[in-house]
């Protein structure tokens, strides 16, 4: 646990309600996109799948009351093969798929309002934190960071946004 945590605690407690709720809206978005209710609501649709679609039971992202809302995205590339090595270019591969996501439902990472990031070491957050900023203009969207213990694929970090469309 990092320093800033343990000089107030009260901050680790808030980190992982955020986790909760964000994972709880993750679980809620998972159960609607595999029902044939999903399709019928108005105002709702899903985006198509960018690229290869995975073999998870997901949406890259859906469109909901104008906002995008794009799922967790791990450092994968089209082409498959291993994960990259470090964290700069895994992160680097998260935003760049979410990017392209953005993109395909009519929004792009200028019109991000809020990024979750989940690491499995804060103690590599200023390597992400560097690559990160490359991808926003002036204006940065909120943000939570918080460590997990493990990440599908074993990837490093995982990365979900939701942007105005």
């Amino acid at each position: 646990m990092n320093a800033a945590v343990r000089a107030y605690p009260e901050r680790e407690q808030i980190i992982r309600r955020m986790a909760c709720l964000t994972v709880f809206a993750a679980i809620i978005l998972c159960f609607y996109s595999t029902t044939a209710a999903w399709a019928a609501e108005p105002g709702i649709s899903a985006v198509q799948h960018v690229g290869k679609a995975g073999s998870a039971p997901l949406s890259p992202a859906v469109i909901a009351g104008g906002m995008v809302y794009v799922s967790g995205q791990l450092p994968t590339s089209k082409g498959g093969g291993p994960l990259p090595s470090t964290i700069e270019e895994q992160t680097r591969l998260c935003l760049e798929n979410i990017k392209t996501i953005l993109e395909a439902a009519g929004s792009g990472m200028d019109k991000v309002v809020m990024v979750n990031v989940y690491m499995k070491d804060l103690g590599q957050f200023k390597a992400m934190n560097g690559v990160y900023a490359t991808f926003f203009g002036k204006r940065f969207p909120a943000r939570a960071t918080v460590e997990v213990s493990r990440l599908a694929l074993d990837a490093m970090l995982e990365i979900s946004v939701i942007a105005a469309q």
